[in-house]
């Protein structure tokens, strides 16, 4: 080897050394950043099977029909309010994040659909002490007013083991945009099957369909969570809260079995077999 090529091949070298320093350097000093859980966001309304949702109550069950309804309020809720958000953070799971200097912080940009409808997304994370900051800013292709929109935003421990999102929704009026917050979620995480999940209707306004108006939304401050234990017999849960009515109601039931139980704080409460029928409560 030549003395030229010897000293091309210890520049490369060198070259490669001072890179992979630099890249080290940059790793140690930011972090890569692991997302927090989807279940952290993503609220399951069917109590493990499709009769929930309204498709199917059979005669004589009572009992799982007055939980099915309450869980359909939510379910409508989380349909206006969430679809989009979810559907957008669980997207950035398929894309790796960059650093960018200029801000700071981890990057994940991609496009999402949802229906016909496409968007462009951007979720940034920035490590403050023991929590991350997360915010979301999403565009809609062809709406101008709505570009750049911070959808949602929230802190997670640095440990993945809790935090909290607040899901905003824009408002349109007199061809004029507003942003309110709608939803509060608070999520605690343990692993996959031991978790809670908590969403709180914040939004001081609500798109009446009948009146085809934004009107005051008179359920502000109801709150569903959500969430699973490792109890026996029933490993999973929900209370709801009705704000409106000062009611509360908790729901129990067995994943596997399909049997469970509801109760209506102070009143009555009401059980139901793995068939979805009436029966006596233990």
């Amino acid at each position: 080897m030549g003395l030229i090529a010897k000293k091309l091949s210890g520049f490369f070298l060198a070259a490669i050394i001072l890179f992979l320093q630099f890249s080290c350097s940059s790793d140690k000093e930011n972090p890569r950043l692991d997302l927090p859980p989807k279940s952290s966001m993503s609220m399951d309304y069917e109590m493990g099977t499709s009769a929930s949702s309204g498709g199917r109550v059979e005669n004589g069950s009572l009992y799982f029909a007055v939980a099915a309804l309450h869980l359909g309020f939510w379910s409508g809720v989380a349909a206006i309010h969430t679809a989009l958000p979810v559907a957008a953070f669980e997207k950035a799971f398929d894309h790796q994040a960059s650093w960018s200097d200029d801000e700071q912080a981890w990057i994940w940009q991609y496009n999402v659909a949802l229906g016909s409808d496409s968007y462009s997304a951007k979720l940034t994370g920035e490590i403050e002490s023991d929590s991350v900051k997360w915010q979301m800013y999403i565009s809609k292709s062809g709406n101008p007013l709505l570009e750049n929109i911070l959808w949602f935003h929230g802190k997670s421990h640095y440990g993945r083991r809790g935090g909290w999102w607040v899901i905003n929704h824009p408002v349109i009026q007199n061809i004029s945009l507003s942003v309110q917050p709608a939803i509060k979620v608070d999520w605690t995480y343990d692993k996959q099957d031991i978790f809670s999940l908590k969403h709180t209707y914040v939004a001081n306004q609500r798109f009446d369909v009948l009146q085809q108006k934004y009107v005051n939304n008179a359920f502000k401050g109801n709150y569903i969570e959500y969430g699973k234990t490792s109890e026996a017999p029933f490993d999973a849960y929900y209370i709801i809260f009705a704000a409106d009515k000062n009611e509360k109601y908790t729901i129990r039931w067995n994943s596997n079995t399909k049997e469970g139980s509801i109760q209506k704080e102070g009143a009555w409460s009401g059980c139901w077999n793995g068939s979805f029928q009436d029966m006596n409560c233990d």
